[in-house]
């Protein structure tokens, strides 16, 4: 087992279904319940009374018979699939809250938990996936992550955070965990007299704002690993930001003391640990299971040979080998899982790994039954894909985050659909690294992408259509890890296209060269050119299809999945205050020019609604909408009911002499936006006083 059950989430589980009960009576109140509900890694999904669990599996080991249990219980539970993710857990869906402390006791009792999935707490600790199986290994990091895991989860302080903590080992220096770009990032070393140990990186992170980690040490012995940790996650709760979530992780101490005073008060801090007495960490045996071939070997298939050559890799041991298992967007069905779990339960306890890019591997599985894992791979749909296909990666957006603003799945599926039509030649693209998230979050981790995208809200008139920012050319490896940077910008419509366009262009200047290699040469360039040609966007009168989103059946709209929904409705409201200030600006040429004072009235009553789940259509709804939500509400002063009224009754003509009105609720307006929190809710109703 990667971890054990602390002894107290029995009783935490208890207490989580009495919350759940008050709340289902009405008892208590839902920022509370979500308060103790999201740290349990319980998250509503954007369909209200539906919720996903997400369950902690260290360094993305799960033994086969867990494997094949958490996919019967998702069957049970909610969805009829696993959903394997970018920080190595296992996702169920559409899981009803009440049935959630039943699933904890299941989980519980196979050795997992969904504790420390979500919320303000140290979250799963990542590892490479072939660790104690990669040929250039220095040692074997997997021990290590389990006994520190151990730890932490039975801590207090790891649950209460000012956001989020995020550990990483890397087996070595590719840094297939990312261990570059989180909080903490350890990589193997060896000391003089070949004592396990890790050069340690810190203070990195691929949420907002992100940053490749700064190295802190060149050196900690691994016995020591736990002092760092303790020591830097109590520093971290004493001066982590708790009254802004935007600047809360670790990396934003950078800012307020530096990166050299970082680092310098990091070691104080460790000093300070160590003075108090510390406890050395111990690698914690990993139970290998017991290995049964079947007694007669299974005879190679049609397909086996060309598998073995795009999938299977040499592993650590001679003769025995590590399998890379693509699963297209991290969606398994559940019957599927669970065949694969069990009928894997005969190579070992330790042969199942979840890769961070939505995939499996199958470690250490020697030579004699490559034919007979390829069978079983088969017989469950994950023995073949078309090169680069399964590789890609996206997290589910829209269609259950509440955070989400587009579809990526649903853009990712159809991707996968023309990719194999291209002409391209997929397997030789297969290194490359195309991410799509649905918001600017990084859950499908789009900066460290060759190719990536993340959601955005865009305006053509009076509606919405879903967009991509483009960023390329991230580098992950220990010393060189880089962030994607921002190239332009696309449709959601033109995903596809620009992709196929994109990867095309590539493969024919490439010469031999990576894509970040092109892309820092001349491949920015033909990225900006693609865009520009994919560039327009019909009118709504002209064609629906911009409007209606990968795998969506009605139009667009960033105001359905409610206030949460923040990151990409900063995004639209910046659409809007760009052409406030545009107009602005055209006023101090003509302060009395009726056309761009109604525009600017318009734009002014329009800029917030989103907020308020609001999307008019026509001006005189722009103006309705802003009545209600802003004047009836007290957020603006009512002095201003009869501008408003004006504009929409008699149009330009009954805005004359009125500029210095206009612009004094503009600057009310933009003063509205300023206080708004993460969640674009306001302070309070009466902000704003007349």
């Amino acid at each position: 087992m990667p971890y054990t059950i602390p002894e107290a989430l029995h009783a935490e589980i208890d207490e989580l279904e009495g919350l759940i009960e008050r709340f289902r009576v009405g008892d208590l109140d839902p920022v509370t319940m979500k308060a103790k509900r999201v740290p349990f890694g319980v998250y509503e999904q954007r369909t209200p009374g539906t919720y996903m669990t997400r369950i902690r599996c260290t360094g993305g080991t799960v033994t086969p018979a867990q494997f094949a249990r958490v996919a019967e219980l998702a069957a049970e539970y909610g969805s009829p699939f696993v959903h394997l993710t970018t920080r190595q857990d296992i996702q169920i869906h559409d899981v009803d809250l009440t049935r959630v402390p039943s699933l904890s006791r299941e989980l519980a009792a196979i050795g997992l938990s969904s504790r420390g999935g979500g919320g303000n707490t140290v979250r799963n600790i990542l590892a490479s996936e072939d660790a104690g199986q990669n040929l250039s290994e220095l040692f074997d990091v997997g021990p290590w992550v389990d006994a520190l895991t151990d730890r932490v989860i039975r801590e207090g302080d790891s649950w209460n955070l000012p956001r989020k903590f995020k550990i990483s080992f890397a087996a070595n220096d590719a840094d297939s965990a990312l261990a570059g770009f989180n909080d903490l990032g350890f990589f193997p070393r060896l000391g003089p007299a070949g004592e396990h140990g890790f050069k340690l990186y810190v203070a990195g992170g691929l949420g907002g704002k992100p940053r490749a980690a700064i190295l802190f040490e060149e050196f900690v012995p691994a016995a020591e690993v736990h002092l760092v940790v303790t020591a830097i996650k109590k520093f971290f709760d004493r001066n982590g930001n708790r009254k802004n979530k935007r600047a809360a992780r670790l990396r934003f101490l950078r800012d307020k003391f530096g990166d050299e005073g970082l680092l310098e008060k990091l070691r104080e801090a460790i000093s300070q640990e160590r003075a108090a007495g510390w406890e050395p960490l111990v690698p914690k045996v990993r139970d290998l299971g017991t290995v049964t071939a079947p007694a007669t070997p299974v005879a190679s298939q049609a397909g086996f040979e060309a598998w073995k050559a795009r999938h299977v890799a040499p592993a650590k041991r001679e003769g025995f080998f590590n399998v890379r298992v693509p699963v297209l967007l991290g969606d398994l069905p559940s019957d599927k899982a669970t065949a694969l779990g069990r009928k894997l339960e005969s190579f070992g306890l330790d042969v199942l790994r979840l890769g961070i890019r939505q995939n499996l591997s199958i470690v250490g599985v020697a030579q004699a039954r490559l034919p007979e894992l390829h069978a079983i791979l088969s017989e469950v749909g994950l023995a073949q894909d078309p090169g680069l296909v399964g590789s890609l990666v996206a997290c589910t957006g829209a269609d259950t985050c509440k955070l989400g603003m587009c579809l990526p799945k649903g853009a990712v599926r159809e991707l996968a659909e023309r990719l194999p039509k291209s002409g391209l030649d997929l397997p030789a693209l297969e290194g490359v690294r195309i991410h799509v998230s649905g918001c600017p979050n990084t859950c499908a981790q789009h900066m460290v992408a060759d190719l990536g995208y993340y959601g955005i809200a865009r305006r053509q008139g009076d509606h919405s259509y879903p967009a991509y920012r483009v960023v390329a050319g991230g580098i992950v490896g220990e010393g060189k890890a880089r962030l994607a940077r921002e190239i332009t910008q696309v449709s959601a419509w033109r995903m596809p296209d620009f992709t196929v366009s994109a990867l095309s262009a590539f493969q024919q200047d490439a010469a031999g060269r990576s894509f970040v290699e092109w892309l820092d040469a001349e491949g920015e360039k033909r990225l900006v050119a693609i865009a520009e040609g994919l560039a327009e966007v019909p009118l709504w009168e002209e064609s629906q299809a911009p409007y209606i989103d990968w795998s969506a059946t009605e139009p667009f709209s960033p105001a359905k999945g409610g206030a949460e929904c923040s990151a990409g409705l900063f995004d639209l409201i910046d659409v809007d205050r760009k052409v406030i200030a545009g107009l602005r600006e055209d006023l101090v040429l003509d302060s009395d020019h009726l056309p761009y004072l109604y525009d600017l009235l318009l734009a002014v009553s329009r800029v917030l609604l989103i907020t308020r789940g609001l999307e008019p259509v026509g001006d005189r709804a722009v103006f309705e909408g802003f009545a209600e939500q802003f004047l009836k509400t007290s957020l603006v002063p009512s002095r201003f009911a009869s501008l408003v009224l004006r504009g929409k009754e008699l149009g330009p003509s009954g805005l004359a002499g009125r500029t210095a009105e206009i612009l004094e609720l503009a600057d009310l307006v933009e003063a509205l936006y300023q206080g708004m929190d993460d969640s674009l809710r306001f302070p309070e109703l009466a902000a704003v006083t007349a």
